[in-house]
C-alpha cells in the first residue's frame, strides 16, 4: 500500500522561512560563486547562520533553517545557471536580446516539503507562461521533451521565427522538432534531416547523461561525431540498395 507523507505545518512553515532568506540579488551572486561544492555550502552556511541569529527563534530551529536553507540555495544556483544558460544560448544563436527572465525566475521554482526543487513542476510553469520568450519556451520543450506541449507552442510563433530556428544553427534536437513541426504543417514539406542521424544523437546523449555529463554544453562538440556516423550510414544504405536493385 502506497502511504502519502503529508508535510507538516511546521516543514511548510520552515521552507519559506527559507526562500526568504535569499532576495534576487544574492541569488545572483550565487550564481557567479564557481568554487567547488562543499566550498559552496561553507560559503552559505556562514551567510545564513549569520541571517538566521539574527531572528527570535529557538536554536534547535535555527540550526534546522540553516540545513533547509543551504540545501535550497545550492538548488537555486544549479537552476539559475541551467535556465539562463540555455535562455542565453537560444538568444543568441537567434541573434536578438531577451530580458524576460530577468528578476523573475525564482517565482517559477516549486518545492515539495523537504526543500528539494520539483523540476517538472518547475518546467511546466516556465513552458505554460506566454510572458517568456516563445522560443525559449519551445527549446525547454524540446530539451526537457515535453512533447504534448510543442504544437501549442509552436502556433504561438512568427512565421519569420518559424523559419529562423529551421534556417540557424539551433541544436540537433530543436532542430528535429522544427522540422517535424514544419511536416506537420505541410504534409508536402520536405527536408534534409536525417532520422539515423537524430537517433544516433538521442543515443549519444542518453549514454553520455548516464556518465554523468550534463548534455546542453557538449552538443556542439558532438555534432561533429554524429556526422561522421550520419554520412557512413548514408553510404552504406545507397551500397545496399544499389545491390538489392542490382
Amino acid at each position: 500500500m502506497d502511504v502519502t507523507l503529508v508535510p507538516t505545518l511546521k516543514d511548510t512553515a520552515m521552507l519559506k522561512a527559507a526562500l526568504l532568506l535569499y532576495n534576487e540579488d544574492e541569488a545572483i551572486e550565487l550564481e557567479k560563486f564557481v568554487d567547488c561544492k562543499s566550498s559552496l555550502e561553507e560559503h552559505l552556511n556562514k551567510i545564513l547562520n549569520y541571517k538566521v541569529s539574527t531572528l527570535d527563534l529557538p536554536v534547535q530551529l535555527q540550526e534546522t533553517l540553516v540545513v533547509i536553507a543551504t540545501r535550497v540555495g545550492i538548488q537555486i544556483r544549479e537552476r539559475n545557471l541551467t535556465f539562463n544558460s540555455m535562455h542565453e544560448d537560444i538568444c543568441k544563436k537567434l541573434g536578438h536580446e531577451c530580458h524576460c527572465l530577468e528578476g523573475t525566475l525564482q517565482n517559477y521554482y516549486r518545492w515539495d516539503s523537504n526543500g528539494f526543487a520539483d523540476d517538472q513542476k518547475i518546467l511546466q510553469a516556465l513552458i505554460e507562461d506566454q510572458r517568456i520568450d516563445v522560443a525559449y519556451r519551445f527549446t525547454l520543450a524540446c530539451e526537457f521533451n515535453y512533447i504534448n506541449d510543442l504544437r501549442h507552442i509552436w502556433e504561438q510563433m512568427s512565421q519569420a521565427l518559424k523559419n529562423r530556428l529551421k534556417e540557424d544553427d539551433v541544436p540537433v534536437i530543436l532542430k528535429f522538432w522544427v522540422l517535424m513541426s514544419l511536416k506537420r504543417e505541410d504534409m508536402s514539406y520536405r527536408d534534409g534531416f536525417d532520422m539515423p542521424l537524430f537517433l544516433l544523437f538521442r543515443s549519444l546523449q542518453r549514454l553520455l547523461q548516464r556518465r554523468g555529463y550534463t548534455f546542453y554544453g557538449l552538443e556542439d562538440d558532438i555534432k561533429g561525431w554524429i556526422t561522421w556516423f550520419s554520412a557512413q550510414w548514408r553510404l552504406a544504405s545507397c551500397i545496399f540498395i544499389r545491390e538489392t536493385e542490382g
